[in-house]
């Protein structure tokens, strides 16, 4: 899957600026042409264990709404997206649009939706079709279009939770710490991992073993004495 942004070149990360100020780590994609990616992806899934459960859901959606995703999709995706974890154990997917407005009427025919604009995919796994392996996480996930971002997430509090982040502007970018740790950055990447130590801390005593959390927990120096850590790859 990497290796589809080998033939990108970079792209400057903007995206990082909507994650959550509870953010304990991501995953931003960047892609300068939406069009080859899709089509890389689309050749690639082809080729996957993934194919005929694509293939099936792709033809059910035509047959049953008339609308070709995978053709309609990738004339809207913008040039990042990401997936983000929060300290809440909290899963967003965020993806920038080039008109948020049509991929909500794209959707609105193929989604369930609620008065406020909330809604529910109705087809399994179409997140992963249209994005690949790294959304794989978002089987049928509720989502909202806020201005030009897609957000996916797995419950709709999560939804609600995000929402206020936006609307709000409660954003890691503004909290302590972050913005020296994002100068010694590059500017632009193709894929970038970052890992906030304190707000994964939570998580990494819940998911590891106990002698790798103690090691981390109970180690002076150690990394829970570092802000983050990040690898970009271009």
């Amino acid at each position: 899957y990497l290796s589809l942004f080998s033939g990108q070149q970079p792209v400057a990360n903007h995206l990082k600026e909507l994650f959550p100020s509870t953010t304990a780590y991501f995953t931003n994609f960047s892609v300068s042409d939406p069009l080859k990616f899709e089509s890389e992806l689309a050749d690639l899934e082809s080729k996957s264990d993934f194919s005929a459960q694509r293939s099936d859901i792709l033809s059910k959606i035509r047959k049953e709404t008339g609308i070709s995703l995978q053709k309609e999709f990738p004339r809207l995706l913008g040039n990042e997206f990401a997936v983000v974890t929060t300290h809440y154990h909290e899963k967003i997917g965020i993806v920038q649009l080039k008109d948020g407005s049509k991929l909500l009427g794209l959707l609105t025919n193929t989604c369930k939706m609620s008065s406020d604009n909330t809604g529910q995919f109705t087809y399994d796994n179409v997140p992963q079709i249209l994005l690949g392996e790294a959304f794989s996480q978002f089987k049928k996930p509720y989502f909202k279009v806020l201005d030009n971002y897609l957000i996916l997430t797995n419950s709709t509090s999560e939804i609600v939770s995000y929402t206020d982040t936006y609307v709000n502007r409660k954003f890691l970018v503004k909290t302590n710490g972050y913005n020296d740790f994002n100068n010694l950055l590059a500017e632009s990447s193709n894929v970038s991992f970052f890992i906030q130590f304190k707000n994964a801390a939570q998580l990494f005593k819940q998911d590891m073993k106990l002698s790798f959390y103690e090691s981390f927990d109970q180690a002076n120096p150690g990394w829970k004495n570092f802000y983050g850590a990040s690898r970009q790859l271009s």
